[in-house]
């Protein structure tokens, strides 16, 4: 019987307002990809998408959606730290990332109370979790790393896949997951990342890999 779901990670998002005060706007398709990522889970309750793909044309919360997701993963109950990682594929676009997180968390009171933010980290003040950007060059070293999420944001600058081995999920986390997002690539071809995930993500191989993709 499947597992039913007491919290919707929607709920946290009702209860958030945007950087001008508002409260915060999330159109039906993107909170389907919310809920699909979160809150959906298999026989034995583990969740059910380990990974995801999402990709969107330009000025459609693709950013936004990747450090909406970090915020959920960090602040979501854990026996365990909640080491949510943005990986820099390009380093303006994960220092933008993390801007606007810190924008986010200072136009919330409630959140502003339980994390610390720092220069490249927002930590959370019950030692629980942290959400840190990491920089390309030095992720290739960071093998063994037990993280709660893995957001990544402009893959289609990634050629090999390099830093997905260095970075690839801890098989003994069951909560762990990855967050890729992107524009199209010019590197179109068999080998390249982005390519073959979107390939795999259109034929629906991978039970576990969640696929969206509004170009």
């Amino acid at each position: 019987m499947k597992r039913r779901v007491l919290r919707s990670c929607l709920t946290f998002f009702r209860k958030l307002k945007w950087i001008d005060g508002k409260p915060l706007q999330i159109e039906p398709y993107r909170q389907r990809i919310f809920t699909q990522f979160f809150d959906e889970r298999r026989e034995d309750g583990s969740l059910k998408h380990n990974l995801g793909l999402f990709g969107r044309g330009k000025k459609n919360n693709k950013t936004l959606d990747l450090v909406l997701a970090e915020l959920i993963a960090m602040m979501g109950p854990t026996s365990r730290c909640n080491e949510c990682l943005i990986i820099s594929f390009d380093e303006d676009q994960s220092q933008n990332a993390l801007t606007l997180l810190k924008l986010i968390i200072k136009a919330n009171p409630v959140l502003d109370k339980l994390l610390t933010i720092r220069e490249n980290i927002i930590l959370r003040k019950d030692g629980k979790g942290y959400i840190k950007v990491l920089p390309g060059q030095s992720a290739l070293g960071e093998h063994g790393r037990t993280y709660r999420i893995l957001g990544g944001d402009e893959i289609h600058t990634q050629r090999n896949y390099d830093l997905f081995e260095a970075l690839s999920p801890d098989p003994f986390r069951s909560d762990a997951q990855v967050w890729l997002t992107s524009y199209a690539s010019l590197f179109h071809k068999p080998g390249v990342p982005l390519y073959d995930l979107t390939q795999m993500g259109r034929a629906g191989r991978d039970p576990r890999m969640l696929f969206s993709w509004y170009a």
